[in-house]
């Protein structure tokens, strides 16, 4: 997991910043985004781009992940 991070991190940071902003709720959310790419890696296919491929995942990932955390908010109000 950490040469995913290494290798992509600009593209992770990118994305968490954009729908979390910063802070330590973002630095959370990067260690948990890239578990859960990792978790999604069985599903690359060889004939994929991987670049693509990381860029999509980590996009639905990170959606997930802030409708999550906005569902979690709306639970405890």
């Amino acid at each position: 997991m950490e040469w995913l991070h290494f290798n992509n991190a600009e593209l992770i940071h990118r994305l968490v910043t954009s729908t979390f902003g910063t802070g330590p709720v973002a630095e959370k959310t990067e260690h948990v985004l890239m578990q859960k790419v990792a978790e999604r890696a069985r599903s690359f296919e060889r004939h994929e781009n991987p670049d693509e491929w990381l860029a999509k995942c980590a996009d639905a990932e990170c959606d997930r992940l802030w409708t999550e955390t906005m569902r979690d908010k709306a639970n405890t109000r």
